[in-house]
């Protein structure tokens, strides 16, 4: 086996580029060319109309899911030069029944604000769709983006425990508009490690050296460069598109970080995009909010004054020229996985699949903002 792992080691070294892993298919690629609007709307006629009027999107935070993208959106809308929408999570680019109506359809979804004011997008599902990027490069190839990103094992966690709450809400309610039929196989499982392992199963169920390496706990894992390319290959491949957009698997795939920020990164100069790190905005959000500020040209209007430190919560609050109190969010479901411990098991299994894909993500941003993780 150490032959074995050697040869495939050397095979599979650090440089190479991750179009290595991507299967070309064209039959899926022109599918999909054709459900782009290749006309962009008149973004600029638009926003420079006089008044109050519905403004196109010129920055759009993708994500990631359950890293704090709410947090930022409050503290953000704090900002008198900043708005969203009224309506929630647009969900324009990733629903073809949204996307299908076109440009106007998306227009429809925005506040009406004064000339002077941004308004932004915040979707926390487009950065891990690889159709997303060149929809929104077809809208407007300088629009803005803005990531936040959080450390990927409890991240899975935290997905976890926000889909089993929302299927209960649904099925209390039975009525929400965004009923996810995929979070009934959650419903009825309690058992998170069962529901990594059944993930770990669909996404390695090609490459058995890889799965079993991963699920090893004897021995040390060495696998990291075959584990980054099973990983690749399968989110690569147009036949795993469907299963992707399911759960569990979709707890795993997107901690793929870097995989799919190389997707953005390939379509928009690396100057209109801006990476944020989770345990900033949650330890430091005046300072975070700095940077968006400076990152979008607009006034420093959102500082210090605006947070405020919650000790229930263990949460800075947010207070606006306009709010009677500060907005803490949703303290319940901040604290939803305080009381939950990973299995050490699983714990070690899903940081041997980060650590193998890190590099990547290094590459990109640099290795000080997520250092923290205890990747390096």
């Amino acid at each position: 086996m150490f032959v074995m792992l050697q040869r495939i080691e050397n095979q599979l070294r650090r440089g190479e580029n991750v179009d290595k892993y991507m299967i070309k298919d064209f039959e899926f690629s022109q599918k999909f060319k054709n459900t782009i609007h290749t006309k962009p709307p008149d973004i600029r006629g638009q926003n420079s109309l006089l008044g109050k009027a519905r403004r196109f999107p010129r920055i759009i935070i993708t994500g990631m899911q359950k890293c704090g993208t709410g947090a930022l959106k409050d503290a953000m809308t704090r900002s008198p030069y900043l708005a969203w929408s009224s309506q929630g999570e647009t969900h324009f680019f990733d629903r073809a029944n949204n996307y299908n109506q076109g440009y106007q359809a998306y227009l429809d979804m925005q506040p009406e604000v004064s000339p002077e004011v941004i308004v932004f997008d915040k979707t926390p599902s487009l950065m891990t769709d690889s159709t997303i990027p060149a929809r929104v490069k077809a809208y407007d190839p300088d629009v803005k983006i803005i990531s936040i990103l959080c450390e990927p094992t409890h991240r899975t966690l935290s997905h976890y425990l926000h889909a089993k709450a929302m299927m209960t809400k649904q099925e209390m309610e039975d009525q929400n508009r965004h009923f996810n039929q995929a979070r009934k196989s959650l419903y009825n499982s309690d058992n998170f490690e069962e529901v990594i392992e059944s993930a770990i199963d669909e996404i390695f169920a090609q490459d058995e050296f890889v799965r079993n390496a991963v699920l090893d706990m004897k021995n040390e894992f060495r696998a990291h460069q075959a584990t980054r390319a099973a990983f690749y290959r399968y989110v690569a491949n147009p036949a795993n598109f469907e299963q992707m957009q399911k759960l569990p698997v979709q707890l795993i795939q997107r901690g793929l970080y870097g995989y799919y920020l190389n997707q953005w990164y390939d379509l928009f100069p690396k100057e209109n995009i801006l990476i944020l790190s989770s345990a900033d905005m949650s330890r430091k959000p005046a300072q975070t909010l700095a940077t968006v500020q400076e990152f979008l040209g607009v006034p420093k209007a959102v500082d210090p004054r605006n947070f405020f430190w919650n000790n229930e919560t263990g949460h800075y609050c947010v207070m606006g020229p306009e709010d009677d109190e500060p907005h803490c969010g949703n303290a319940k479901n901040k604290n939803r996985s305080s009381n939950f411990e990973i299995n050490p098991r699983t714990k070690i299994i899903l940081n041997r699949i980060y650590q193998s894909v890190y590099q990547d993500l290094v590459d990109l941003v640099g290795n000080q903002l997520f250092s923290e993780w205890g990747y390096n």
